[in-house]
């Protein structure tokens, strides 16, 4: 696994939460294996991967819905295992928002210190900063059913930060918000996480999501992390193959290694040799591949500059407003790339591969 990266100004924070040797087993099937998780304090962090990878799985047992088969669980410092749901410092906001729809959008956050039979002067203050810290201090006396879906998101939200976790735990939130609301919704959930202060942990299957939003990335495949770091670090230095295709956006080269020096390698494949920046335990004759990102590529005049050319055939043109995303078949190879200006389907032009913005890495 490429080694892990901290988030920017994120590395003399302490740790607020650890896993060590974290598992998961329903009956016969595994579904966490052995995972070990730093998460500091005052960070965005987003557990991400395709349906079924253990992250929904490895949130329930930080918030105590699931048992933990093997390992431990510390938040600052303490073992989580034998504290039940409600003792622990930590609120999880649900996908589907779970408020309660006979209650106004007040007696829906007050709810937690209600029923710990709080001084009334203290719930009414703390309701009306936790609104007001979302944007909702004018909605108190509406029911969930008058709100839109990004207003019921804030006020579960609210519900969730009002008794001031350490720790707020995000199962796919925005899932159910269309495209423009979501997309609006993710710049409000990062402002409201610096804001705040409050580690977030959020799990998304969407890519573009958790480069929005997050500090730290931890890309998960069946069961276990294959890469943490930066978004900038996971986007062009995907640990292994995996990790450049669930990422999207990339064309992967397959092929074998064949020199390796001062942190570039050349790979041979059906594109030929082509050297680039690669991971730093890649050794010579190994399988690996070649991942050009969309950046990485150019098309046509502007591929006279490039370090690495090739001819291919167009396949496709998309228009995508301002600007088209190009397919081009180069010997069977389909590579892809943004072009200012219309290219005709199915004449033949340059293709420009950037080396410095390409990655060799393991298969």
């Amino acid at each position: 696994m490429l080694e892990d990266v901290a988030p920017t100004g994120q590395e003399t924070r302490p740790v607020l939460l650890r896993t060590r040797g974290l598992g998961k087993s329903f009956g016969t099937s595994v579904a966490v294996k052995a995972v070990d998780l730093e998460v500091t304090e005052g960070t965005f962090v987003t557990l991400l991967g395709p349906s079924g990878c253990g992250k929904t799985t490895i949130l329930r047992m930080v918030a105590g819905f699931e048992t933990i088969s093997r390992g431990s669980i510390e938040l600052d410092g303490r073992d989580l295992g034998a504290l039940p749901p409600e003792r622990r410092p930590v609120n999880t906001v649900f996908q589907s928002y779970a408020l309660f729809p006979h209650m106004t959008v007040h007696d829906n956050v007050a709810f937690s210190l209600s029923i710990r039979r709080q001084p009334k002067s203290d719930i009414e203050r703390r309701v009306r900063q936790a609104l007001e810290a979302v944007e909702m201090g004018g909605f108190a006396k509406r029911y969930p059913g008058e709100l839109s879906g990004g207003q019921q998101q804030r006020v579960a939200i609210a519900r969730a930060i009002i008794s001031e976790p350490r720790l707020l735990l995000l199962d796919e939130p925005l899932s159910a918000l269309d495209r423009k609301m979501r997309e609006h919704m993710q710049v409000e959930l990062k402002d409201l996480q610096r804001r705040l202060g409050i580690t977030f942990i959020y799990v998304t299957h969407d890519q573009e999501e958790a480069f929005a939003l997050s500090d730290l990335i931890v890309v998960m495949s069946n069961g276990e992390i294959v890469q943490q770091g930066r978004p900038d670090v996971i986007y062009s230095r995907p640990a292994n193959g995996f990790v450049a295709d669930f990422i999207g956006g990339a064309a992967i080269i397959h092929g074998t290694v064949t020199t390796v020096a001062e942190g570039r390698a050349t790979l041979d494949g059906p594109l030929g040799a082509i050297e680039a920046p690669c991971a730093a335990d890649l050794k010579p004759a190994v399988a690996a591949i070649l991942t050009l990102r969309l950046d990485s590529v150019v098309i046509g005049e502007e591929a006279a500059s490039a370090a690495e050319r090739r001819k291919g055939v167009v396949r496709h043109c998309i228009y995508q407003g301002g600007r088209s995303l190009v397919e081009i078949d180069v010997g069977g190879v389909t590579l892809r790339g943004w072009s200012d200006r219309p290219v005709p389907v199915g004449g033949e032009t340059t293709v420009g591969i950037l080396t410095e913005r390409a990655w060799i890495t393991h298969g």
